[in-house]
């Protein structure tokens, strides 16, 4: 079934508009990619210059591992926030699904087997979330910022509140490795990324996630299924959550209940900068790669100059606010 024309504010920068709001939104998208360009490059003329080995091959590659986690947690952050939703559990269901495959691993279960019970823990999660905001009418900010506490507290208890260590190392090898240098999580977010933006520009959910958030009464009107779409994008930003999950579990060798509390806000300041907005109705997955690099950029370039982990929180910080800010007021000029 075609969607058919609906009257939207906004429309997604990886999704073709048509061309009347095609002229609306130029401005704005262009504006904002190449924003994220331009920071990108300031940020390493910058850091360069106070500090020559910035710009090398190998530190390239470290800024691209460092922001593949974020990045594959924003992709599907996207998708919720297209809706004019937000999952404030990502990180919680990173935790998760990290210590339920640690837990089965421990268990003897096989590496695939484990690893598929992570990917459904965190398919569940986000079904949990969907369902919280489409039959119990709760806004998706409260709804996830309870279950965020919840899935936490379970990753707790089936840890005992503890690292899992002694993960087998048919599992630890093969997320270490190295394909032609570049390390295996980029891969998994270069892989995630093609088949995201596919699914933004050419499927249904991408589309109809785009209209919801857009103009969710005009997209009821012309007989879309809001609730099962709504499903499927919190479904979806769970399972990146899952495989982020899972590669930082395999990068630290340990299973630690609490290694996704700090991933959360990176990734919804990548989400928009990249060209999600939070009024709903747009999203960019390419744009969030590009986001998660530029704030880990600034946070190596900060590393490598000596600057605390407490001043590099507030930098975080103030990107967020700034990527926030610049929404809005790309939101009122298009309007």
């Amino acid at each position: 079934m075609t969607l058919p024309a609906l009257s939207t504010p906004s429309a997604a920068s990886d999704n073709p508009p048509s061309t009347s709001t095609l002229r609306q939104l130029t401005g704005r998208i262009d504006w904002r990619r190449g924003g994220l360009i331009a920071a990108l490059a300031v940020l390493v003329i910058v850091f360069t210059a106070l500090y020559p080995p910035y710009l090398s091959v190998q530190n390239g590659i470290n800024v691209l591992l460092g922001a593949s986690i974020t990045a594959i947690i924003a992709m599907g952050q996207s998708f919720v926030i297209a809706t004019s939703g937000i999952d404030l559990s990502v990180g919680s269901v990173a935790a998760l699904a990290g210590i339920v495959a640690g837990k089965a691993m421990n268990a003897g279960l096989p590496v695939s087997v484990s690893l598929l019970l992570a990917l459904g823990a965190g398919m569940l999660a986000g079904l949990i979330n969907g369902a919280i905001v489409v039959f119990a009418g709760i806004t998706p900010f409260m709804a996830t910022l309870g279950t965020m506490s919840v899935f936490s507290g379970v990753a707790l208890v089936l840890s005992n509140g503890r690292p899992l260590y002694d993960l087998p190392r048919a599992f630890t090898h093969p997320m270490s490795l190295r394909i032609a240098t570049i390390p295996l999580a980029v891969w998994v977010m270069i892989a995630i990324a093609v088949v995201l933006t596919v699914a933004l520009r050419n499927s249904t959910i991408g589309e109809y996630a785009l209209a919801i958030g857009g103009n969710e009464e005009a997209t009821r009107l012309a007989g879309i299924n809001i609730s099962a779409y709504k499903l499927a994008v919190y479904t979806l930003s769970g399972t990146t959550a899952a495989i982020a999950g899972i590669l930082i579990t395999g990068r630290l060798g340990t299973a630690d209940p609490t290694s996704g509390t700090d991933i959360l806000l990176p990734a919804i300041a990548a989400a928009v900068m990249g060209g999600a907005s939070l009024l709903g109705g747009e999203a960019s997955v390419i744009g969030a790669v590009v986001g998660a690099i530029v704030i880990t950029a600034l946070q190596t370039g900060l590393t490598l100059l000596g600057v605390t982990v407490f001043v590099q929180i507030i930098a975080v910080g103030l990107v967020i606010i700034v990527a926030v800010g610049a929404d809005r007021i790309a939101a009122k000029a298009g309007s």
